[in-house]
């Protein structure tokens, strides 16, 4: 089957030929304020950094070139290290839509993390855990051990502060495999050293449910005891209510006296006469 295919006038194909450098030069431009940004941001200058980042924004069709979610992402670690913890989570989350259509596993991988530290910072750990997940999810799929040591190693520092020492112990442990895979000295060295800080919380945690098994065997002991002393106690009672005391049978009789002295006598103290009342 052939098409006709309709012939272009030579005046709009020189048009699309003189577009094709412009858009490219633009193209440049972004990328290379990006990683101006980027090196600024490296070295400490973040004022200038922002500018090139401000620069950057300012280019016609910016939000079409392919650097775009790169730019954004950056610019919200940038307000990262400025303090703007809140502005960040918006700019990072911005990026989310884009990340289908610009198919880059590692920028995937960046902000899901990102947030995922930045929702943790924040004290709002279900947020947190999602964005982990994601992230962790990423790196599987990009297979890049750098990026799984460092991963798994926030992920494990945010299960140690909420106490859940296992799972914190599995991804520092993951962390510390996939940093001898990437040759990281610096995760290594971190993961070990948080592997032994989680060992000892939950030795301890062992030590302390140990404890509280004895302490509560202990207490059930000493309530039989003090249940089987109240039995006594009670039956011990019971058998002195059943039973008068001495104090009460003294009470039960009453001596009286009078002065009866014989007919024709007078009163003397042998005259007395006792007699119960």
């Amino acid at each position: 089957m052939h098409y006709n295919i309709p012939k272009l006038p030579a005046a709009v194909i020189a048009l699309l030929c003189s577009l094709i450098p412009a858009l490219t030069k633009a193209e440049s431009k972004v990328e290379n304020l990006y990683e101006s940004a980027s090196e600024l941001m490296a070295g400490g200058d973040l004022a200038a950094a922002q500018q090139q980042f401000d620069k950057a924004f300012a280019i016609a069709g910016v939000k079409n070139d392919p650097v775009y979610p790169l730019l954004l992402n950056e610019q919200a670690t940038l307000m990262t290290w400025r303090g703007e913890r809140r502005k960040a989570i918006n700019a990072k989350r911005a990026v989310i839509p884009m990340l289908k259509r610009f198919n880059d596993t590692e920028l995937d991988v960046s902000v899901y993390s990102d947030l995922g530290l930045l929702y943790h910072r924040s004290n709002m750990t279900d947020s947190a855990i999602v964005f982990y997940e994601k992230a962790d999810s990423a790196c599987r799929v990009l297979n890049d051990p750098g990026w799984t040591a460092s991963v798994t190693q926030s992920i494990g520092v945010m299960y140690y502060n909420l106490g859940r020492y296992a799972d914190a112990k599995r991804y520092f442990e993951r962390a510390a495999e996939h940093g001898m895979k990437a040759n990281d000295d610096y995760s290594i060295v971190c993961s070990h050293q948080l592997l032994s800080a989680v060992n000892s919380e939950l030795s301890a945690f062992l030590l302390r449910r140990q404890y509280r098994g004895r302490l509560a065997d202990t207490r059930a002991q000493a309530a039989g005891q003090y249940a089987q002393l109240s039995e006594l106690l009670s039956g011990a009672a019971e058998t002195l209510e059943a039973q008068p005391t001495a104090a009460e049978t003294l009470l039960t009789y009453r001596v009286g006296a009078a002065l009866r002295p014989k007919e024709g006598e007078n009163v003397s103290g042998d005259s007395v006469t006792h007699f119960e009342t």
